[in-house]
């Protein structure tokens, strides 16, 4: 089965990309742990649905404002990785501390903890 990537808009410095040929079939939708953290100067954040759904993956501060909304996008099921380079959404490098990753997608809503260390 060939998963085709979705395309994102980026903001600031952030990469997306699809990790659908890994032989291991998904059998539940899941938002994964961000690798490193805490981290500098990026972090992966990385999930996988069950189901084509659409999907929202935002930053916020520890005063609970949006940083950056990562994405606003209908994605494909499958594995699938986002990197953040701790930049706010007009590419401007956020200060260390604590985030929040927001992920909602295939009828789940979880939040990660960030910790950027510089």
């Amino acid at each position: 089965m060939a998963l085709v990537p979705v395309t994102v808009a980026a903001e600031g410095d952030m990469a997306e990309k699809s990790l659908g040929d890994d032989e291991t079939p998904v059998t539940h939708t899941e938002f994964f742990l961000p690798s490193p953290n805490p981290f500098n100067p990026l972090t992966k954040l990385r999930f996988q649905l069950k189901n084509d759904s659409d999907v929202k993956l935002t930053i916020f501060n520890v005063r609970g404002e949006r940083v950056v909304k990562l994405i606003d996008s209908i994605y494909p099921k499958g594995r699938h990785e986002m990197i953040w380079a701790g930049e706010d959404g007009r590419g401007r490098r956020v200060a260390s501390g604590a985030y929040f990753a927001r992920f909602s997608g295939d009828g789940i809503e979880t939040t990660q903890r960030l910790l950027l260390v510089k």
